[in-house]
């Protein structure tokens, strides 16, 4: 079972379509990297993608979470055309004990992201602060690391489609900015798939192949 996890501070009126071509980006992945005589039995099955969207946008999300909805006439067709849905987590109106019942760094960042006036944002740092000093070193020092490198990855991305945007080849961008084309060239041939999509689209692809590759 994979989960797939969108942040969203806006209302994404596309969002469901986009979470439909992420789940085929996983499962096309994942049935490529199976040998053909194990997917070829009668048995194989793909594994469950579980898409969630965590919001934490003002404005009530009113974007469609049902794949039928957005297209034409689906109700018409009922199990024979395309649907899927999405989990939405409205951090808004989430109850802070619901937020607050276990502790992670995830947890603790959801929690902040839950508040926008400057009081509450001060308050709900102090609680995490004090959350986050209870932590273990080994989850502590895995959710730092994560973030500095969801960071440093989201900046090359940015980076690459400027230079994508120019003309210039993966070499030439590897080059340019002093980056192994080794590990970037996964990042510049999603970006020429996806000219149209943003730094965090295209690190949300780069990490559903990470998960179809373990």
């Amino acid at each position: 079972v994979f989960i797939l996890q969108e942040l969203q501070s806006s209302v994404d009126y596309t969002m469901i379509f986009r979470i439909a071509m992420y789940i085929m980006d996983i499962l096309s992945r994942y049935f490529q990297i199976i040998p053909k005589n194990e997917r070829d039995q009668a048995n194989f099955r793909l594994p469950a993608v579980v898409p969630v969207v965590f919001y934490n946008g003002t404005d009530r999300w009113t974007a469609v979470q049902d794949f039928r909805e957005y297209q034409t006439a689906g109700s018409l067709f009922g199990d024979y055309i395309l649907g899927l849905r999405y989990y939405l987590v409205d951090l808004k109106r989430m109850e802070e004990d619901d937020i607050l019942a276990t502790n992670t760094v995830i947890d603790n960042i959801m929690y902040c992201d839950k508040f926008r006036r400057k009081a509450e944002v001060a308050e709900a740092v102090r609680v995490s602060i004090r959350r986050v000093k209870q932590l273990g070193p080994q989850e502590l020092a895995e959710g730092r690391a994560e973030g500095l490198e969801e960071g440093r990855l989201l900046n090359v991305i940015s980076l690459l489609q400027k230079k994508y945007r120019r003309g210039k080849t993966a070499v030439e961008a590897a080059m340019d900015l002093e980056e192994d084309i080794s590990g970037i060239q996964e990042f510049y041939d999603l970006i020429a798939r996806h000219p149209e999509e943003d730094a965090g689209s295209i690190y949300a692809r780069y990490q559903a192949s990470l998960l179809v590759e373990r």
